[in-house]
């Protein structure tokens, strides 16, 4: 990274809606809850459901930390709402931050069908679509 471009590094005095915000965040980053009946029910073999939740968790946990440490300590205060726009500003860094957001949208499209799945199977049963084996 480009230390003459950014400048110091300046960090925020932790408060109390800074913490909320924080916990609001990882909340979000690991929600789903509303889901995971319905993807243990579609299981081949739901016993293995709390590994495939603990796997997802780690993979989520793996790419989530690494990015907010070295994004706040490289940034610290100056870091925006998205940390791509901050790689945007560096020349170099524009390829990684154009992956990053491509990959972004990519997690929210196809996490959609996901979280529509229990409402379509709502309309399945309400429908009495038979189940397929």
């Amino acid at each position: 990274m480009d230390k003459a471009a950014i400048g110091p590094v300046k960090y925020p005095e932790p408060t109390f809606s800074t913490l909320v915000l924080s916990f609001g965040q990882l909340m979000f980053a690991y929600s789903g809850g509303g889901v995971y009946p319905t993807i243990q029910n579609d299981m081949k073999d739901p016993k293995l459901f709390p590994l495939s939740l603990f796997s997802g968790f780690l993979v989520i946990y793996s790419f989530y930390v690494p990015l907010a440490i070295l994004g706040y300590a490289a940034y610290g205060r100056g870091i925006k709402r998205d940390i791509t726009m901050n790689l945007m500003e560096n020349r170099s860094l524009r390829i990684i931050a154009r992956l990053l957001q491509f990959l972004n949208l990519t997690q929210l499209a196809t996490t959609l069908v996901i979280y529509l799945n229990p409402t379509f199977q709502i309309f399945e049963y309400l429908l009495e679509i038979p189940r397929s084996k």
